[in-house]
C-alpha cells in the first residue's frame, strides 16, 4: 500500500513521513509521478492517477515556512543563501544541481539551473519571487489532485498540534490498523540530533549559511509584502487564515497596536501565477 507526498521544501514532509513509518509501517512512500518537491512535465502532462495510490499534500503556516526555508535554503542558487531575509524572499528564485542534490561535480548537470524548478504556467520562466513558486506549485497539485479519491491535504501545523488524529484518519482512509499510540520520531523540529546538525553544517555552511535559526521578527515591510504575494483564498484552502496570521505575527513583535489592513498593497510589486 503506498503514497505519495508533494510538498515545497521545508514544509514539514519529512518528519510526516518519519511519523507515518513509525506508526503505519504497511504504508510506503513512493514517487511514482516525480520527486516530492518538483512540478514534472510527467505530472504535467498526467491526466490519470492510480486509483489506490494516495497522495499526501502538506503545507505550513507560510510564515514559518519563508523563515524556514531562508534558514535552510535546499537546492537554491547559491548567491541567494547568503541573503538577508528581505532580500531573500524578494529576489528571482533558481535552484541548481550541487551536492544537495545528490551528485558530484563531474555529472554534467553540475550547477546547471532545475529546469522543473521554472514555472510551467508563464512559458517556464523562472518565479519571480519564492512566495510565488509557492503558490503556483500548490494550486497545481490541488487542482489536479484534489477530484483522486486519494487526496489527502495536510495542514502541517495542525498535524504537529495532533499527529494522532491525522495518523487515524489516514489508517481509516487505506483501511489499516489504528496505533494504539503514535509514537513520535526524535530529531525534527526543533530537536535537531547531532547527524542533522552535521548534515546542515556540512550542506549549508560551507556555502553561505550555517544552520537553523531561532524564530525572528518579520518586519511591517517584509509582512506586508509577503501578504500582498500570497492567494489568501488558496492558503485558507489549507487552513491558514492569512489575517488571523498576520495578527499572531504582530504579536510576536509586540506590534499589535500598528496592526492595519494593507493600504499600500497596490505600490508593490506582485507575482502572479
Amino acid at each position: 500500500m503506498k503514497y505519495q507526498v508533494f510538498s515545497e521544501r521545508c514544509s514539514g514532509s519529512n518528519y510526516i513521513q518519519a511519523v507515518l513509518a513509525s506508526n503505519l509501517p504497511d504504508l510506503a512512500p513512493c514517487s511514482h509521478i516525480g520527486f516530492k518537491h518538483w512540478i514534472t512535465t510527467q505530472f504535467l502532462a498526467s491526466h490519470t492517477f492510480p486509483a489506490d495510490l494516495m497522495f499526501l499534500i502538506i503545507n505550513r503556516n507560510p510564515f514559518h515556512w519563508l523563515r524556514s526555508i531562508h534558514a535552510q535554503p535546499w537546492h537554491c542558487a547559491h548567491h541567494l543563501r547568503s541573503l538577508p531575509f528581505s532580500d531573500f524572499i524578494r529576489a528571482e528564485w533558481q535552484c541548481v544541481w550541487d551536492e544537495q542534490a545528490g551528485i558530484g561535480r563531474y555529472d554534467p548537470r553540475w550547477m546547471q539551473e532545475m529546469a522543473h524548478e521554472r514555472n510551467p504556467l508563464n512559458e517556464g520562466s523562472r518565479y519571480c519571487n519564492i512566495i510565488q513558486a509557492r503558490k503556483v506549485k500548490y494550486h497545481i497539485w490541488r487542482g489536479k489532485l484534489q477530484g483522486h479519491p486519494g487526496f489527502f491535504p495536510l495542514n502541517y501545523d495542525q498535524f504537529v498540534k495532533a499527529p494522532g488524529l491525522a495518523v487515524n484518519r489516514i489508517a481509516q482512509l487505506k483501511c489499516l490498523p489504528e496505533p494504539p499510540a503514535v509514537v513520535l520520531p526524535p530529531g525534527y523540529k526543533g530537536r535537531l540530533g547531532y547527524k542533522r546538525k552535521l548534515m546542515l553544517r556540512l550542506s549549508m555552511g560551507l556555502i553561505g549559511k550555517a544552520q537553523a535559526k531561532p524564530k525572528a521578527p518579520i518586519s511591517l515591510a517584509d509582512l506586508e509584502f509577503i501578504v500582498h504575494n500570497l492567494n489568501k483564498a488558496e492558503e485558507m484552502a489549507w487552513g491558514y487564515d492569512i489575517d488571523d496570521l498576520v495578527r499572531q505575527e504582530l504579536a510576536y513583535t509586540e506590534d499589535c497596536a500598528r496592526y492595519r489592513p494593507f493600504p499600500t498593497f497596490h505600490r508593490q510589486r506582485r507575482c502572479e501565477l
